[in-house]
């Protein structure tokens, strides 16, 4: 799903709610400058999203990131819909330690709220993406991946 460059890089968990807790300023400390990175979340239903952010995920009042960030949702264990950057905007990634977005313009692909408990999932100009999860949804884990060097 990453771009080719990343594929035989070694990932490695940095953040995840269900060891560190459920504080921004801990996730951005934890995150530090590491990019790109994989934000997956996993919702009370069992859904599994997330975005890859080609920036690093950082405390910031404006929209940030690059036309290679993408969202996207599993589909059973083998199947995964990816949505790339529709050219709509340049609205990829905010995270201003209140709540995280993915993808803007009308609505925001993903949404996590300041407990990382409520999220919400929309239809984004960015990435025009279809639903990744219920409107709606109890975010069960939220977890940050990045590359080791």
């Amino acid at each position: 799903m990453a771009p080719n460059i990343y594929h035989y890089r070694t990932w490695q968990l940095l953040f995840s709610t269900s060891h560190d807790g459920v504080s921004y300023s801990t996730m951005f400390y934890k995150v530090g400058k590491s990019c790109p990175v994989y934000v997956l979340m996993e919702d009370a239903k069992g859904n599994v999203f997330g975005l890859y952010a080609s920036q690093e995920i950082r405390d910031s009042s404006q929209f940030y990131g690059t036309g290679e960030s993408f969202v996207f949702s599993f589909e059973g264990t083998l199947y995964v819909r990816k949505y790339k950057w529709s050219r709509a905007n340049e609205l990829f990634v905010y995270s201003d330690g209140r709540r995280l977005l993915a993808g803007g313009g009308n609505d925001s692909a993903i949404r996590i709220d300041e407990d990382f408990y409520a999220g919400h999932c929309g239809i984004s100009e960015t990435f025009n993406n279809e639903l990744l999860s219920d409107e709606a949804f109890i975010v069960r884990n939220f977890e940050i991946w990045g590359i080791v060097d």
